[in-house]
């Protein structure tokens, strides 16, 4: 689910509405991948275990659910999923970033936002 190409490209751009039909399109296919081939009987891919699948993801579905609502919270991914109808994407997502061992390892979301504030404008400076 791409949502840095969201992050990057200038307020009201054909570039961003391009990147969030982008990010919709990669929440519909993972919603369909967990519908499709996830167990049904808990939050997580293997239902109520927490595996490497969610492990991997983590680091990830973290800056997605707190990075992007922080800098641009027209694009809030809570409101897109629950707008789309994605409610196995939504549910997996948010128990992934609440597990403890997740939160207990990761930064703060203040830290999280202001080193992609930072990268973005790095990335900006990079382009000239």
């Amino acid at each position: 689910m791409p949502y840095m190409p969201l992050l990057r490209a200038e307020e009201g751009s054909e570039a961003e509405a391009e990147a969030r039909r982008a990010l919709e399109e990669g929440m519909r296919a993972v919603d369909a991948f967990l519908c499709e081939y996830a167990d049904g009987d808990g939050p997580f891919f293997f239902g109520e275990s927490f595996s490497l699948a969610e492990e991997a993801c983590a680091p990830f579905a973290l800056r997605l659910m707190r990075v992007l609502p922080a800098l641009r919270p027209q694009h809030d991914p809570a409101s897109m999923l629950e707008a789309l109808g994605l409610a196995r994407l939504a549910t997996w997502l948010d128990a992934v970033v609440q597990r403890p061992s997740v939160t207990s390892t990761a930064p703060p979301a203040s830290d999280m936002v202001a080193a992609s504030k930072l990268l973005l404008e790095r990335m900006k400076g990079a382009a000239k």
